[in-house]
């Protein structure tokens, strides 16, 4: 019998597969995205890797239409749900719906779900020349009552980009996720983050 090994500060949240993406897709499919007005739904995932509430991201459209999607989005189980620390927890997932046209002669629009980044920061070019865009993603787990209690790498590792975003998820107040309870619980959520280069070093908080 193989023992499973947690490491310290293993923080997981939860996380697509393909045939998740695909499902996702299909079941939004029927929905006229020129009608939706909405870029992203924001998902609360259980322990077990169901979807149990749904909110429509910033960009407003119909609630009829967002009680579709969400109807739809709630058919899909994620096939890696959240964790901290090797227990089992609730979960947060910004998932974008990213429609585009397919080709001349094709069905149409066809819809597909992304992580678009939460953040995007623009670095002092290097002297190296070493300056090609990059993007990196870190976890954080949020307390029951908003505040991110800690913050780090999906592998554990941490370096000064995993500083630097942990220092803007860690100064935010993100939202109160309740359990099948009705009691606010503690959640892991991933943020992603843009690197890029310039001459004069900026950083832009793009949610």
């Amino acid at each position: 019998m193989l023992a499973t090994v947690v490491l310290a500060g293993a923080l997981v949240a939860p996380a697509f597969d393909i045939d998740d993406v695909r499902q996702m897709g299909q079941a939004i499919g029927m929905i006229d995205p020129r009608r939706s007005g909405f870029k992203s739904l924001l998902l609360t995932v259980d322990p077990e890797g169901r979807v149990v509430s749904c909110a429509g991201g910033a960009s407003g459209g119909e609630q009829r239409v967002l009680a579709q999607l969400c109807d739809n989005a709630k058919r899909v189980r994620f096939a890696h749900a959240a964790s901290v620390d090797g227990m089992p927890a609730y979960g947060r997932y910004r998932a974008v719906l990213n429609f585009r046209r397919l080709e001349a002669g094709g069905p149409g629009i066809t819809p597909s779900v992304r992580l678009a980044p939460d953040m995007s920061f623009t670095l002092r070019a290097r002297q190296d020349g070493r300056n090609e865009p990059f993007a990196i993603a870190v976890n954080a787990l949020v307390a029951p009552d908003g505040s991110v209690r800690r913050c780090e790498a999906p592998d554990g590792k941490p370096n000064s980009y995993v500083a630097t975003v942990c220092m803007k998820v860690l100064a935010g107040k993100l939202p109160i996720v309740e359990a099948a309870s009705g009691q606010a619980t503690s959640y892991v959520q991933t943020f992603t983050a843009h690197f890029q280069f310039g001459k004069t070093a900026t950083k832009e908080l793009t949610r």
